[in-house]
């Protein structure tokens, strides 16, 4: 089934029009969502949330796991060992914030996939998505769990797409050649990554050629 078709038939709310899809670098696309919690201070966080609590450790956890480390180094996987505690911290912190063991994790996850693959490509956000766009989404889908409610204004599940934005940014961080945007293209082809984003970088002249 085509992009249009799968928009087309997908759930809209009265705020979603097909044309209002961003597309990111590789080919993932998204309806864009109108708040950025990923941009509030963590202190404003501790503020908010009444200092150290569950709900604040899983914030604070999950904006430790979006610095941008994994360009610093030659090889990137979920067993590096700084990468795959960052992610342990934060699954197990969720495991408690949401009273499931981290088997339990896999249903609501299960269920965001399949939410998602009624309204985009199944495998389409594997092509890359911003890190601080997966952030924001886990946070807005954190903030609703905390205040109570079970879906947002479209539909979604809070804890279900919680979980998919979290498990989204840990597989990016696990997958070097997945690329955010121009600039994680031309670090991960400094790594001797290559693939159809930095080929159009290449012909654009914006990469040199690659070095061994």
């Amino acid at each position: 089934m085509t992009l249009d078709k799968l928009v087309e038939n997908a759930p809209l709310n009265e705020n979603q029009k097909p044309e209002e899809l961003i597309t990111y670098p590789g080919g993932a696309v998204r309806f864009p969502v109108p708040v950025r919690y990923d941009l509030i201070p963590l202190d404003m966080y501790w503020v908010l949330l009444n200092g150290p609590s569950p709900s604040y450790d899983v914030v604070r956890a999950l904006f430790k796991l979006c610095e941008d480390e994994s360009t610093n180094r030659d090889t990137t996987s979920m067993y590096d060992c700084s990468i795959g505690d960052k992610a342990n911290s934060v699954l197990n912190l969720l495991d408690k914030l949401l009273l499931r063991t981290r088997a339990g994790l896999l249903e609501p996850y299960a269920q965001a996939l399949y939410d998602g693959s009624l309204k985009y490509p199944p495998h389409g956000w594997k092509n890359g998505l911003p890190k601080h766009m997966l952030l924001n989404h886990a946070l807005k889908h954190l903030v609703g769990y905390l205040v109570g409610d079970d879906t947002d204004q479209d539909g979604q599940g809070h804890e279900s797409h919680m979980v998919w934005n979290i498990m989204a940014i840990i597989y990016f961080y696990g997958t070097l050649s997945r690329i955010d945007d121009e600039e994680y293209v031309r670090r991960m082809y400094d790594f001797g990554f290559q693939g159809p984003e930095s080929e159009k970088l290449l012909k654009k002249g914006d990469i040199g050629e690659k070095t061994t």
